[in-house]
């Protein structure tokens, strides 16, 4: 038997693109939740209304189910359904209803350092290591520091370019970023080949863990005075 199905040119198409619907506040839920939740502001019994919104807590839940179930996430789900029912929704809720204020108040802006770096490819965290060489009490740490930090400012240059930056450069980098505090005679640079970067040189320098340095100081330490001991019988 052939169905014939009828149809009526009066008839309004119902359905609708989602862009030309109202936007969905929690995508968690859906819009169908949200819809949900704006139905209940159109109960006019409040003992009805509030077993409803209880139910729809539950498929909320269902719908978005958290490991553990914190203390407060009840309160959250509760928060959300004031916040889809635009804080509109009067019923004995277990939890108070969330502060207006704190739902549309802005976080506060994160503050960030005023001023782009000098040389951006060393960063700021050079800046910072070069301020504090320029404090430390001799000329001799001060020194030892210079030639740390330039060794590590060629790494540094060596992970954006292939070639090898000059001994110079560095050094006159250093300069500038110390405002002529910390200063290395390039020709004993260039004569000891004190800026070689051995991965080695860049680890054990003056700004790693003291506690570690001085802690393989004193094995060695050790070390050698039971060599001596052992030379000794």
């Amino acid at each position: 038997m052939e169905r014939k199905f009828n149809y009526h040119p009066e008839a309004k198409n119902k359905f609708s693109y989602a862009n030309e619907q109202e936007n969905v506040t929690f995508r968690e839920y859906g819009r169908n939740i949200q819809n949900m939740a704006r139905h209940l502001l159109t109960i006019e019994d409040r003992e009805k209304r509030g077993r409803m919104a209880i139910t729809l807590v539950e498929l909320m839940k269902q719908l978005n189910p958290v490991v553990g179930e914190p203390n407060d996430y009840y309160q959250k789900l509760w928060d959300h359904l004031h916040v889809m029912t635009e804080m509109k929704l009067d019923v004995e809720t277990p939890f108070p209803k969330p502060d207006t204020e704190v739902l549309v108040k802005k976080p506060r802006t994160v503050p960030y350092r005023v001023g782009d770096a000098r040389f951006k490819h060393y960063g700021r965290s050079l800046e910072l290591m070069v301020a504090q060489a320029i404090e430390l009490p001799t000329e001799e740490e001060r020194e030892n520091a210079s030639i740390y930090l330039c060794r590590l400012m060629k790494m540094f240059v060596l992970s954006h370019s292939k070639d090898l930056v000059e001994d110079t450069v560095v050094i006159e980098n250093l300069k500038k970023l110390s405002n002529g505090k910390l200063i290395l005679d390039a020709e004993k640079v260039s004569s000891q080949n004190l800026l070689s970067i051995n991965p080695k040189d860049i680890l054990q320098g003056p700004f790693s863990n003291n506690q570690r340095q001085s802690g393989g100081g004193q094995r060695n330490n050790r070390n050698q005075r039971h060599h001596q001991h052992k030379r000794r019988r």
